[in-house]
């Protein structure tokens, strides 16, 4: 039996693939310790993770990536801490613009995780869309609740364990997205 080149992946191909999945798990790390650390009272380490994310975001993430926008929210915050209050608007701007880009991620998201040998798989249905579409627009609302009160509002991250997926796909990246949003301590 013969397998098809097209089928099994480079060594190139699986090096690119496995640096996506560190750069998804450094990211949510990254988000998770600035969530804990702001929570903590830890406001300095907050900001340095929130930092780290956003870096990773920025090289490592496409454009349309939910990821983004909450990178760029999270800055935002940072900025509007300082009081620097023209520049967090403007990543403010970055980030609902991102999450507006997010909209067209939808329809390609597929169930398949990042480590499966499969390049093609269906995406998700209607119903499963909408719910995802809902998501994203509660990602925006948190962006700009933070924009216009500027104060974080209440946790959603709690939640963040209790859902977040075991395999690294586009859902847990959506999920992460959503429920890794700087808001308030409880």
């Amino acid at each position: 039996m013969t397998i098809s080149s097209d089928v099994v992946p480079t060594r190139a191909q699986s090096a690119e693939r496995r640096a996506r999945v560190d750069a998804d798990v450094a990211w949510e790390r990254a988000q998770e310790k600035a969530i804990r650390s702001l929570r903590d009272g830890n406001a300095d380490e907050a900001k340095a993770n929130w930092a780290k994310a956003l870096e990773i975001a920025e090289r490592h993430f496409e454009r349309g990536d939910p990821r983004l926008a909450t990178s760029f929210t999270s800055h935002g915050f940072v900025l509007l801490r300082r009081e620097q209050i023209h520049n967090a608007n403007t990543y403010f701007q970055m980030a609902i613009a991102a999450w507006e880009d997010a909209w067209r991620w939808i329809p390609m998201m597929t169930p398949t995780s990042a480590a499966d040998d499969e390049e093609e798989d269906k995406p998700y249905d209607q119903t499963t869309q909408e719910a995802f579409y809902a998501l994203v627009k509660q990602g925006q609302s948190i962006t700009e609740a933070i924009m216009k009160d500027h104060q974080l509002p209440e946790a959603v991250g709690d939640d963040w364990l209790a859902v977040k997926p075991k395999a690294m796909n586009d859902i847990r990246r959506l999920f992460a997205a959503v429920f890794l949003m700087p808001t308030a301590p409880r």
